[in-house]
């Protein structure tokens, strides 16, 4: 009998002591290393903060606005991104695997090393970041722009850029394998050492006479955009 009830005394403990640390990361405030992770954070602004190494898996961010703070080594997989605003945010190995949103800014940010892998971000905005060997492969990004950013060693296997805009974009060493391109804006932009891209893919997509393609491949007759 008192070897039951000590040991209905340890479950109550364990049971008490695992409890609160399950849950007490939603209620932790705004700060490096917080842990998030599948919490309602939407609508918040937090400007100008340190959540460097932050735990966002699986939550719920939508309207939040980060922008100027540090966010390096921060987890973002599976995160709920709606209207979320990055800009001008620090994101360098940054990991969005998995998460997903529509007119999310990135505008201006440094997302050196960050992994974007299987995202799909509708609509979003890169104008101006820095996305060297950024891993974008696999990614839905209909529509997302990425005019006068810079793309080195970025990796856009199979990722759907559809219409997406690379204007005064800088692209080197790109991966383009299987990349869905259909009228994807390349006016201007210098594909010379784009990897994988084949003569199907330029077919589909709008250039113009500034665009400059890789050896072997040659100058639609007519760029679909000109319709």
């Amino acid at each position: 009998m008192k070897r039951i009830i000590k040991l209905a005394a340890l479950i109550a403990a364990t049971t008490v002591l695992a409890a609160p640390q399950a849950m007490a990361g939603c209620n932790d405030g705004p700060a490096a290393g917080v842990d998030w992770s599948e919490c309602y954070k939407e609508r918040l602004i937090l400007k100008g903060r340190d959540l460097s190494g932050a735990k966002f898996e699986k939550a719920f961010l939508s309207g939040t606005i980060f922008s100027g703070s540090n966010l390096s080594n921060s987890n973002f997989v599976g995160a709920e991104l709606i209207r979320v605003s990055f800009r001008e945010t620090n994101l360098e190995k940054a990991n969005f695997e998995w998460a997903y949103g529509a007119r999310t800014s990135f505008e201006k940010a440094e997302l050196k090393g960050a992994i974007f892998q299987k995202a799909e971000l509708h609509r979003s905005n890169f104008s101006d970041a820095n996305l060297q060997q950024v891993d974008i492969s696999k990614g839905d990004f209909f529509r997302a722009t990425f005019d006068g950013a810079f793309l080195g060693d970025v990796d856009l296997n199979r990722t759907n850029l559809a219409r997406a805009s690379f204007r005064k974009a800088v692209l080197k060493n790109v991966n383009l394998d299987r990349a869905f391109l259909y009228k994807a804006n390349l006016a201007g932009v210098d594909l010379s050492d784009a990897r994988n891209l084949d003569q199907g893919q330029l077919d589909i997509a709008c250039g113009d006479e500034a665009t400059v393609l890789p050896a072997g491949l040659t100058m639609p007759a007519k760029w679909p955009c000109d319709d």
